[in-house]
C-alpha cells in the first residue's frame, strides 16, 4: 500500500477515521505503518486532522479561495480555522469601534458574515 492510495481513498471519503482507511482499501500492514504514513501526509500538508484520540478524522485540505461566506465554507469542508476566542476579545473589548487594518481578499467581509 502506498500513500497515493490512501490519499485517494481520504479524497473519496471525506473524515475518515483510521479503522474506515484501513479497511476501505484493505489495509494489511500494521497500524503503526498506517499512522506513521498517516503522519507524514499530515505533516507534510496533504491532509488535516480533526477530532482527538480515538475520534480522529481525516480529510483533504480545501483552502477557501475566493469563497466569501461562511456558510459555504462549512458546508462544502473547506478548511477553516476557528478563532473564536480572538473574536469573542474582539467584540467584548472596551472601545465600541473596532479598525481591520487588512490587506484585500483577507477576510475582513468574511470575518463580518461570520458575525
Amino acid at each position: 500500500m502506498n500513500k497515493e492510495q490512501i490519499i485517494d481513498y481520504i479524497r473519496a471519503h471525506p473524515f475518515s477515521s483510521r479503522s474506515e482507511i484501513r479497511t476501505g482499501i484493505g489495509f494489511s500492514e500494521s497500524d503503526s505503518t498506517l499512522k506513521r504514513i498517516l503522519a507524514e501526509a499530515v505533516d507534510s500538508g496533504e491532509i488535516v486532522v480533526s477530532g482527538k484520540g480515538r475520534a480522529i478524522k481525516y480529510a483533504l485540505v480545501k483552502y477557501p479561495d475566493g469563497i466569501q461566506t461562511f456558510d459555504k465554507i462549512r458546508t462544502e469542508g473547506y478548511l477553516y480555522v476557528d478563532k473564536t476566542e480572538q473574536v469573542y476579545s474582539l467584540v467584548n473589548q472596551a472601545s465600541p469601534y473596532v479598525f481591520l487594518s487588512r490587506p484585500r481578499r483577507f477576510g475582513k467581509s468574511l470575518l463580518i458574515s461570520t458575525l
